[in-house]
């Protein structure tokens, strides 16, 4: 089966600076307007070789306009010693990407794997440092300011791997019969055509959850483990980014509904207690007391709901 389609994106940004936009950003660039347009193709294939058993693939054409507020942020913290400052120049993103998967769909659960590239021409990059300020260590002379910008990089090719599946422990003893095994892996790898790599690009992850829902009883509850790997040095462009440690986070999940109009879900979360950071967490933090954004420790939530 193969699946063509079009599709037509009209982007139009109009700006107008008001009083307060004028004097929260002394010194900042007047906003400007931004329009532009694309017409994307994709095209999928998908061939089934036994009941349970395809393979699938895709490519597609990807268009992206920039965000308004990376064309035209203006932000300065004195107290911080940080500013971010607009890119009227910036230009939209294009890509070109290639997929193939393999697809398993049965009584017992089902598996997917798929295999992704990405061909980007002028990738936006939002909150890098400035290019202008990079000789003073990204510091504006003029006020002392550490200046962040977005960018446009001309080529960048991101690729990996994502891996998910389900199993019913069921299908190996029936008296696992309301037990599900579930996970995730994904993979991914980015750099620029000169080799430098991707900074959004998030380390190896993975997700596993052991889940419970029996047929009897109005609840629902999940044991789930995270993992992600560490940031290596070698793997960040930026010399002033902190590298983020490996961690694993244990959490319980439970859902429960007392009726059709009130439900409950309670967690555990980051039963482990584990003290960790998020690679995405470190943007701009600096290295000096990065204790500040660590995730919370051990944690409880409950929320009810109500349907009127």
């Amino acid at each position: 089966r193969i699946t063509p389609g079009l599709r037509f994106d009209d982007y139009e940004a109009t700006t107008k600076a008001d009083d307060l936009y004028l004097l929260g950003n002394p010194g900042v660039a007047p906003p400007v307007d931004f329009e532009d347009s694309e017409l994307t193709l994709k095209v999928g294939a998908l061939c089934s070789l036994t009941e349970a058993v395809s393979i699938w693939g895709r490519y597609s054409e990807g268009f992206r306009a920039p965000p308004y507020d990376d064309v035209n942020l203006g932000f300065s913290n004195f107290i911080g010693g940080y500013k971010t400052i607009s890119a009227p120049g910036l230009e939209s993103e294009t890509s070109e990407g290639f997929e193939v998967g393999l697809r398993f769909e049965g009584d017992a659960g089902n598996f997917q794997l798929a295999v992704f590239d990405t061909l980007y021409d002028s990738f936006i990059l939002a909150q890098s440092i400035a290019p202008q300020f990079l000789p003073f260590g990204g510091i504006d002379p003029s006020d002392g300011l550490l200046t962040f910008q977005a960018i446009n990089l001309d080529e960048v090719e991101i690729r990996g791997v994502e891996l998910r599946g389900l199993l019913s422990l069921g299908s190996l003893s029936s008296g696992l019969s309301d037990f599900y095994l579930e996970g995730a892996l994904a993979y991914a790898d980015g750099e620029e055509d000169d080799g430098t790599p991707i900074d959004t690009v998030d380390p190896l992850n993975a997700v596993l959850g052991l889940r419970w829902t029996p047929a009897s009883l109005p609840i629902e509850s999940e044991l789930v483990w995270t993992w992600a790997d560490e940031k290596d040095r070698s793997d960040i462009a930026d010399p002033t980014r902190l590298a983020s440690d490996s961690y694993n986070i244990l959490d319980l999940l439970v859902h429960y509904e007392f009726n059709d109009r009130i439900k409950v879900d309670a967690g555990v979360f980051n039963i482990l207690d584990e003290d960790y950071l998020r690679w995405a967490d470190t943007m701009s933090i600096g290295g000096d007391n990065p204790d500040r954004f660590t995730r919370p420790g051990r944690n409880f939530r409950v929320t009810q709901r109500l349907s009127l």
